[in-house]
């Protein structure tokens, strides 16, 4: 629920909710550009594209994107069936089978610190949540906010949130290109400016099974300012 684009091509998810607070802080400045992470990316580090949602603050990024202060946290969590065994921890899925999303890190981490646990990778985390739902799997581990969407969206009944994951939880900021340090500024501010009100009502709607209909499409991405 982050960003995606609906059945009508229409930009929708948290992101596209911030978008529309910050362009009424900035005076409608944003002109997005909603087109798949890594394509956006490479833009943002070529200095073609201006400024990038939904990008976690790392080391090896800082080199091309000055960032701001995270607008969202959301914890790693484990899911598995209501009529099944409940998982507290990692250390609990141990010789059982965990459906994760292909490519993700989270692959990387079972195989590495936690060998006993069969990893099955699956192309979407749609498709690893429904392996478990129908019992290929034992349980999912990954994103809540997508894994909570997810289940109530495609009616997963029979799965369940269930124990908190020790790895950190995901934290996305605007990443704004290296030599613009100015412009993440000016993002930093408006984040801050946004009312404590409408944040929480961006993340009850996306994250907390609120109302999601959208009247008109917004941003997945910021392209110009200025």
């Amino acid at each position: 629920p982050v960003a995606y684009l609906d059945q009508l091509g229409l930009e929708n998810g948290v992101d596209a909710d911030y978008i529309d607070e910050l362009n009424m802080v900035l005076g409608n400045r944003l002109v997005t550009h909603p087109a798949p992470f890594e394509q956006n990316y490479e833009l943002v580090k070529e200095r073609k594209l201006d400024a990038l949602m939904d990008i976690t603050p790392k080391p090896e990024r800082e080199e091309f994107f000055e960032f701001t202060t995270p607008y969202l946290k959301t914890p790693h969590v484990i899911i598995g069936r209501t009529n099944a065994s409940y998982y507290n921890s990692e250390e609990e899925l141990n010789n059982k089978v965990v459906a994760l999303e292909r490519g993700y890190y989270n692959v990387t981490l079972f195989r590495t610190k936690y060998p006993g646990v069969t990893v099955r990778e699956y192309e979407s985390t749609s498709l690893a949540l429904d392996a478990v739902s129908r019992g290929e799997a034992d349980a999912y581990a990954g994103n809540r906010a997508v894994a909570t969407y997810l289940i109530e969206s495609e009616l997963l009944t029979n799965l369940q949130l269930q124990g908190r994951m020790k790895k950190a939880p995901v934290i996305l900021s605007v990443g704004v290109r290296k030599d613009w340090p100015m412009l993440a500024a000016i993002f930093d501010k408006a984040i801050s400016s946004i009312p404590y009100e409408k944040t929480r009502a961006i993340r009850q709607k996306w994250l907390g099974g609120g109302s999601r209909k959208r009247s008109r499409s917004k941003s997945l991405l910021s392209k110009k300012c200025g």
